[in-house]
């Protein structure tokens, strides 16, 4: 079964629920590895974004 759109945006809206930055990237990125093998056209940085992580996947809220 190949992934689809909806499958790649409830991947990241799962993601975009996890509280803690380090467990969110570490996910989102073994996510981003499988979805890229999956499909070739996969756009990465859009999917980080859609989790709430900045273009390379790392959380852009500043730590307190």
């Amino acid at each position: 079964m190949a992934l689809s759109r909806k499958h790649f945006e409830t991947l990241a809206k799962i993601i975009s629920d996890i509280p803690d930055c380090t467990i969110k990237h570490d996910v989102a990125v073994d996510v981003a590895d499988f979805c890229g093998d999956e499909n070739p056209f996969f756009d990465r940085a859009k999917f980080y974004k859609a989790a709430g992580l900045d273009e390379l996947g790392y959380c852009s809220q500043k730590p307190q």
